[in-house]
């Protein structure tokens, strides 16, 4: 089954190296894609879709090139890259309620960023929640396995939890098993 992604990932890449870079980093970055997606992620749409091996080809540069290989640097990269495009009314959503409750949206959020292959669970607890990514072959990539604990983190650091660790609890070609740790805000 094909998969698709949704054009905020790779604005949201651009809005941070805008941020951080400046204007000229990421048509440069556009540059090193493969160069069947550079067309298309020059000027990418919001809500448009696109074909996953467009996203693995980013998170591939964004490992490579920009975190110079370094796992750790690359999941900082992902946090940040997804905090900055977690979109108003996403952070309006995720800020009512308490981890466990935001933990509880990631299905609705994985289904508003990709279509086809794939499906996320959640079983959310008061200091934990586990999710479950089942039949999405694009996890045998590292970097999609990396990007799970990158984006677990960044709702976790919208929302100012106090206690913020996530971990891969088991995992195989196409599923990954990740438990998200957090104390209640008081």
């Amino acid at each position: 089954m094909s998969s698709e992604v949704k054009g905020i990932w790779f604005l949201s890449l651009k809005g941070h190296l805008d941020r951080t870079e400046g204007p000229g980093a990421w048509p440069a970055l556009c540059e090193r894609f493969l160069e069947e997606f550079q067309p298309l992620v020059r000027d990418p749409l919001p809500s448009a879709w696109y074909p996953e091996e467009m996203l693995q080809d980013q998170l591939g540069l964004m490992h490579g090139v920009l975190s110079g290989g370094d796992d750790e640097r690359y999941v900082d990269l992902v946090e940040q890259v997804a905090v900055g495009g977690i979109g108003r009314f996403f952070r309006v959503l995720l800020g009512l309620g308490s981890p466990r409750f935001a933990m509880r949206q990631v299905p609705t959020l994985w289904a508003r960023l990709r279509r086809g292959a794939g499906r996320c669970t959640v079983d959310a607890g008061p200091e934990t929640a586990v999710v479950l990514i089942e039949d999405f072959p694009y996890l045998s990539d590292r970097n999609y396995q990396l990007l799970q604990i990158g984006t677990l983190r960044s709702i976790l650091t919208v929302l100012k939890a106090p206690e913020r660790r996530v971990t891969i609890d088991d995992g195989g070609l196409d599923w990954i098993r990740i438990s998200a740790h957090y104390k209640p805000s008081t």
